[in-house]
């Protein structure tokens, strides 16, 4: 079974909420009560999230956040490739070698990775015979600039 994962750019705070930081964004009043900033500007108790899943899902209906899923595939140094993230590729045929850059995004059918131009998808399902390897180098959100002609 695919693992189910989301991450979310933060756009007020300019943050990238992740399952693994998620609990770093609730803060507690002096009460021992914790708050977190899921939705807009009002603050809603902790204890009201039910899971990371529910958190995630509420955040998504907020213009505030830009909700990326996981592709359930990882890298060729073990990192988790996200919707969002920018990824360099190692592809080789019968002929020659070469490096490309894109970005990962999704269409109905398939996850891939949208060339820089945004003139070519590679979906991740049709790529093995070209794509020997995958590298995460950043995402669009704090490295921009990677996806510059």
């Amino acid at each position: 079974m695919r693992e189910i994962e989301f991450r979310a750019w933060d756009n007020k705070r300019e943050v990238l909420v992740t399952q693994d930081n998620v609990e770093d964004q609730v803060e507690f009043d002096d009460d021992g009560g914790g708050y977190g900033p899921y939705y807009g500007d009002e603050w809603f108790p902790a204890k009201k999230i039910l899971s990371i899943f529910d958190y995630f899902q509420k955040i998504a209906r907020d213009d505030r956040f830009i909700v990326e899923q996981f592709t359930g595939l990882r890298d060729k140094n073990g990192t988790k490739i996200f919707e969002g993230d920018i990824v360099k590729t190692y592809c080789a045929d019968y002929t020659h070698q070469w490096e490309d850059i894109g970005k990962v995004t999704s269409t109905d059918s398939a996850w891939g990775i949208m060339s820089f131009d945004e003139r070519h998808f590679l979906a991740f399902n049709k790529a093995s015979a070209l794509v020997r390897e995958y590298e995460v180098i950043g995402n669009i959100h704090d490295n921009p600039e990677l996806l510059e002609d």
